[in-house]
């Protein structure tokens, strides 16, 4: 007897053949959905329209229309298609934060941290709106408020209960603190991004070794600048002491 392991998986061309539910919104939402998985952008898009056409008020189908032209970069027609979308969605800090994610992608960073700012205002306890806004803080290089939004994020987590979840918060947090110059605050990050970490990456090791070196600690430097250089830091090399 066959199992679902023992049938091949089509060729993505193949799946496309054949005929279908033309009529279904439901059908050309699930084609849209699969097109966008296999990031086939403008199947996705004609595929969701198809949807939208048959059922106008299909929230899913206006959602995934809006993250499509998203992802293949149309950014003022992901964020009309989201703004008519408004209407049907209950919670006004989604649509606030995918507008500002629209324009984090297309690197209008200042607009973007504007709209994740109302989306943070209507909602101040997601703690996902604020970690994209220091996401776009760090990329302006505006380390204090980034810290401030990561620090938030932390407490928000820590009050949940959810710490263990978080070693890319104390990372980016670390980091942080390392070019605001507070050194021990980034080794004491950096350290607890390490321990909630299974395999955490050279970036954490690179930065808390450059935090030892400013602390004089050369010797605990040097461990961290030679895991760093496993992990497939170069630049590593150059803050070793000895070779």
């Amino acid at each position: 007897m066959n199992t679902n392991e023992d049938v091949p998986e089509l060729p993505y061309h193949m799946i496309w053949q054949g005929e279908y539910d033309k009529t279904d919104p439901e059908v050309s939402y699930n084609r849209g959905k699969l097109a966008f998985n296999y990031q086939d952008y403008e199947r996705a898009i004609n595929e969701t329209m198809h949807a939208i056409n048959l059922k106008p008020d299909y929230l899913n189908a206006q959602i995934l229309l809006a993250n499509s032209y998203k992802a293949s970069n149309q950014f003022e027609k992901a964020i009309q298609t989201f703004e008519k979308a408004e209407k049907y969605i209950e919670d006004k800090d989604s649509v606030k934060s995918f507008i500002g994610s629209v324009y984090d992608k297309e690197g209008k960073l200042e607009e973007a941290i504007k709209y994740y700012s109302e989306a943070i205002k209507i909602n101040p306890l997601e703690y996902n709106w604020i970690s994209f806004r220091a996401d776009a803080r760090l990329r302006l290089k505006h380390y204090s408020y980034a810290f401030f939004d990561l620090t938030r994020v932390i407490e928000i987590l820590d009050r949940r209960k959810l710490r263990d979840t978080a070693p890319h918060i104390f990372k980016k947090r670390g980091t942080v603190r390392y070019y605001l110059s507070d050194f021990v605050g980034a080794v004491d990050d950096l350290t607890v991004s390490i321990k909630l970490n299974d395999k955490p990456d050279g970036e954490v090791f690179f930065f808390r070794g450059l935090s030892f070196k400013y602390l004089n600690q050369i010797e605990l430097c040097d461990v961290d600048m030679r895991e760093a250089l496993k992990l497939g830091i170069k630049n590593a090399s150059k803050h070793i002491s000895e070779p």
